[in-house]
């Protein structure tokens, strides 16, 4: 399988803009829940406005495994994320992606192939088989801990030494669990209710940047498909920076979908 294959599964996990204000219900959000739920409302409302990282990934599909370098900036101001993913060992460029307002494109250099979407009608599922909506996406690579739109509290358990809890959420298509670890969500599990898959988030290595928690490393698991572990290798957050969009880049007049 080429490597081009696994780009825009990863690319899944970065792409960013504004989203809307959650439709929520808490018919059941009381004493625990209600403690838990404010934990994760405090960890969003501090979450970057912008960054500017190198990463590593690591994918495991099929039984093969793949090894890519990454360099992603993001402006939530200016609702713009560029991607720029190379080859681990050889060091050539393999995919770009550009997440400019409503507009997302992917740009696959070695293939010669580029392809526009709208952020709000991309279907993960029929694309890239992957059973997550987008709210998740967004949520995970801006900082923020996901939560299912419209939920009802299923259970709450908020321990007495707040070292290990969890919170179960509920809406028409998915549960939600998510653990946390003094305080701080260590692992998410989402399933589909309709099929019963399920998808693990693991966090780990939290670091405070002024107001903002990012983590050094999430992996990502699908136990029928894949796992995918991105790793930070450096990180700035909260400055200024002009992120690059598809205007900025020189693509050969060849190009399938220029």
């Amino acid at each position: 399988m080429k490597q081009s294959k696994i780009i825009p599964l990863l690319m899944l996990f970065f792409i960013c803009c504004s989203s809307a204000e959650k439709n929520v219900t808490q018919s059941a959000a009381q004493g625990d829940a209600r403690a838990l739920l404010e934990k994760i409302t405090l960890i969003n409302n501090s979450a970057p406005v912008s960054y500017d990282m190198t990463f590593t990934a690591e994918a495991l599909m099929n039984n093969q495994k793949y090894k890519l370098n990454g360099n992603a900036q993001f402006d939530k101001t200016a609702a713009r994320l560029s991607l720029f993913f190379t080859d681990f060992i050889f060091k050539s460029p393999i995919s770009m992606m550009f997440n400019d307002g409503e507009s997302v494109v992917m740009y696959f250099p070695s293939e010669k192939k580029l392809y526009r979407y709208n952020k709000n009608t991309i279907d993960f599922r029929s694309l890239w088989n992957v059973n997550l909506d987008y709210p998740v996406v967004h949520d995970i690579m801006t900082g923020r801990i996901p939560v299912i739109d419209g939920y009802t509290v299923k259970e709450a358990v908020l321990s007495a030494d707040s070292k290990t809890s969890y919170l179960i959420l509920e809406n028409s298509r998915y549960y939600e669990t998510i653990s946390f670890k003094n305080d701080i969500p260590d692992k998410i599990k989402i399933m589909d209710k309709s099929n019963r898959s399920e998808t693990d988030f693991y966090f780990s290595g939290a670091k405070k940047y002024g107001e903002s928690f990012m983590f050094k490393k999430i992996s990502i698991v699908s136990k029928a498909a894949w796992r995918f572990d991105v790793a930070i290798d450096s990180l700035k957050v909260n400055v200024p920076m002009k992120v690059k969009t598809i205007n900025d880049i020189q693509i050969p007049l060849d190009v399938i979908g220029r």
